[in-house]
């Protein structure tokens, strides 16, 4: 079994791969289970990647995780495996599993794994407890999100108890972070340009990241520390990545859905959050212009 996940794997997504593997490991404990992809560094607590042989996909289960599309999937081997399962809360962009289970109206893909345990009487452990904790407190952001409902809520009382994980120490682990970190928000607060439409945005080139110290994925996993200021209704970091030729996009909203304007810009997530890879020749003059309209049109609206 080949649990898979989308690129530069969040909490969430790193979550539910560590979490269902020890799922997997505490229920089956015949069964070989590997995590595929890059490891994230900042996250390695949660989940250590395996090098897994070309060999190993032949005849295998893939199950893919917190992923909509194919193309996002970190370690494109998952197609050579017998068979594919997608799990996954964000909206569906396409079909791409010969099984899928997609629930967009859940908090976190760890919830709905969460939920498959205790739905089949699956047995726990404090390190399946653990993992997908983490996954969903980090997705909803402290149980602050949209999709966080009573069932979310009843959900980690359940685990926590059950599993007697400890909440506190997790914690510890999730905002932890370095010195570079703090000195790369301050950076971010002291360029972010905020248009008269209510959008704000940055552009970070990778000359930036160095001098900081710090990687491509550091930016974009900070976005959400920029929510609630009075300024702006969007705001979105672009983030040069010329190790992979790349931009990486991410964007949030307090109000205007962003999800059809990053679709079109081949893009995508969830009607508030959303992220891109872009090449780094793509034009994001006209993402960013796209965004202002929206604004500017969602306040209009309101008024």
């Amino acid at each position: 079994i080949i649990l898979n996940r989308h690129e530069s794997g969040d909490p969430d997504a790193l979550g539910a791969q560590a979490g269902l593997r020890a799922l997997i490991n505490k229920n089956f404990p015949k069964k070989k289970v590997y995590l595929a992809g890059e490891n994230a560094e900042r996250l390695i607590y949660i989940a250590k990647m395996d090098n897994i042989p070309d060999e190993a996909f032949k005849g295998a289960l893939a199950i893919v995780l917190d992923t909509p599309n194919a193309n996002r999937v970190d370690d494109q081997r998952f197609k050579e495996a017998d068979f594919i399962i997608r799990v996954d809360h964000h909206p569906s962009v396409e079909e791409f599993a010969n099984f899928e289970i997609v629930d967009s109206n859940a908090s976190s893909t760890c919830q709905l794994i969460i939920e498959f345990a205790y739905a089949n009487k699956l047995k726990l452990s404090k390190e399946v407890g653990e993992k997908l904790f983490l996954g969903l407190v980090a997705d909803t952001n402290r149980f602050m999100y949209e999709h966080t409902t009573p069932k979310t809520f009843s959900l980690a009382a359940r685990l926590i108890e059950d599993t007697k994980i400890d909440i506190n120490a997790l914690y510890d682990k999730l905002y932890y972070r370095p010195l570079e970190e703090l000195r790369l928000q301050g950076y971010i607060a002291e360029n972010l340009t905020v248009t008269e439409e209510g959008l704000a945005y940055i552009i970070i080139p990778d000359k930036i990241l160095e001098k900081l110290n710090v990687d491509s994925g550091a930016p974009t996993n900070m976005i959400n520390k920029f929510n609630n200021v009075d300024k702006y209704l969007v705001w979105i970091f672009i983030v040069e990545d010329k190790a992979k030729n790349r931009y990486r996009v991410s964007v949030r909203s307090r109000g205007p859905i962003i999800k059809e304007i990053l679709e079109k810009h081949h893009g995508g997530g969830h009607k508030y959050a959303c992220g891109a890879r872009l090449p780094l020749d793509y034009d994001y003059e006209k993402l960013l212009d796209d965004l202002k309209i929206l604004c500017k049109n969602y306040k209009e609206k309101e008024d």
